[in-house]
């Protein structure tokens, strides 16, 4: 039975860990990648 209830732990923090993994990745890809992406266009225009 505790093993059951584990695995019900485990699957109710799943999404939680999951909404923190997309909003790092999400504030990962606007800190990071989107400057450089500006920069290398805008490099390019002139």
């Amino acid at each position: 039975m505790s093993d059951i209830v584990a695995g019900f732990e485990f699957l109710n923090v799943i999404p939680r860990l999951d909404r923190g993994i997309q909003s790092f990745f999400i504030f990962f890809l606007d800190t990071v990648v989107k400057p450089r992406y500006d920069t290398e266009r805008n490099t390019h225009l002139q």
